[in-house]
């Protein structure tokens, strides 16, 4: 079978595969974006919603985040679609002096990363006085207004959207079963068809180490289950995203978080269910998520959950996105985020960059996927 060819295909059309195809198309070249099930099915359509830099590690993280960010209004203006998304602000609330303590030393590292501008502190009442509903016990917050927030369903239909008109072949039921060399390039098979082209990008998120396995690779990426719900529309209740404190190195604990989007619905979350792909939405995960919002926001104890739902994102091992060219494999290429949302905007750019010119204006390297299979020093 002669192969469909395009100058690249990207596999997975979640928030990041399709970025990257539509500033591939931008950038001049023919682009096939493959999705294994239907767009909007998988985990992007599920996802938070935060656009943040405000906790992010202070490392390559953190830069990638700060460079996203920037990127953001440029990235919709081109989509053509605002996705919903507010510079809103956010805010995260410490119920104790040790947590605010250790959020100073975490800012402290954080300032070293250039760039970051950084969080202002507030003490209890101040907290109050930017969102009224805070229960009483919070002692303090940080808050960063360059933050934000944006729809997950509208982002990733306005993002495949824009590929579509400007030209990117987009592909439903595109489940890739090999990949292979052909010639100077790459052959992908599907139960749709065979496509060829010069470049493969594998962006298929918590399925990522299946196709990476199709040409030996190794990526360490844990599945990480978690609900969410949203109220109805309600008049408003909280201007800013807004997160309790919690470890970020534990990955099985849950999260309390609750922003207000531009429809009024509110959302809360979330609880985490490490080396899961489970999306069963279940009576105690909405427990969990109605008890910890409530300790936070008194006001919502008795809410009416309208819609609740469970997702999987893909989380490197070493808590590090992974961007770049493979090792050892010519015009093959990885993109698995940290953070998804908040990366779509840079994550589009900067791996469009690579690939066209070698190099690209947000540094990649420490983000590599070459990490996995660097030797070990002495």
């Amino acid at each position: 079978m002669t192969p469909i060819r395009s100058n690249a295909i990207v596999i997975g059309a979640g928030f990041i595969g399709s970025s990257i195809a539509v500033h591939l198309r931008w950038r001049g070249l023919s682009v096939r974006l493959l999705e294994r099930d239907r767009i909007g099915d998988g985990t992007s359509s599920r996802g938070g919603g935060w656009v943040t830099a405000q906790s992010r590690q202070p490392n390559s993280h953190l830069a990638l985040a700060l460079a996203s960010l920037n990127y953001w209004p440029d990235f919709l203006e081109r989509l053509g679609d605002d996705c919903g998304y507010i510079r809103c602000g956010s805010l995260v609330l410490f119920q104790s002096e040790q947590q605010l303590q250790q959020r100073r030393l975490f800012l402290a590292e954080q300032k070293k990363v250039p760039g970051y501008d950084g969080v202002e502190f507030l003490d209890g009442t101040q907290v109050r006085d930017l969102e009224p509903q805070i229960a009483e016990h919070i002692v303090g917050g940080s808050y960063r207004k360059g933050d934000g927030q944006v729809d997950p369903a509208r982002l990733i239909r306005g993002i495949v959207t824009a590929a579509r008109r400007d030209g990117v072949d987009v592909h439903q039921g595109g489940h890739v079963t090999a990949i292979e060399p052909d010639g100077a390039g790459w052959r992908v098979r599907t139960p749709i068809g065979e496509f060829a082209a010069d470049f493969v990008v594998n962006a298929a998120g918590v399925w990522s180490p299946e196709v990476a396995s199709l040409v030996g690779m190794k990526l360490q990426v844990q599945p990480i289950a978690g609900q969410m719900c949203t109220t109805a529309p309600r008049p408003p209740f909280v201007t800013r995203v807004v997160a309790v404190q919690i470890d970020t190195r534990r990955t099985n604990r849950p999260a309390c978080d609750v922003r207000q989007g531009y429809d009024g619905r509110i959302w809360l979350g979330t609880t985490n269910r490490p080396d899961s792909r489970d999306t069963t939405v279940t009576e105690a995960d909405t427990r969990t998520i109605r008890t910890g919002v409530a300790r936070v926001f008194p006001a919502l104890e008795d809410v009416v959950i309208e819609h609740a739902w469970a997702g999987i994102r893909p989380v490197p091992t070493d808590l590090l996105p992974i961007y770049g060219g493979a090792e050892d494999k010519p015009g093959l290429y990885v993109a698995v985020p940290l953070a998804g949302i908040c990366e779509t905007a840079i994550a589009g750019k900067a791996m469009a960059e690579l690939i066209t010119t070698g190099t690209s204006g947000t540094p990649l390297d420490a983000v590599s996927p070459r990490r996995f299979t660097a030797p070990v020093a002495a």
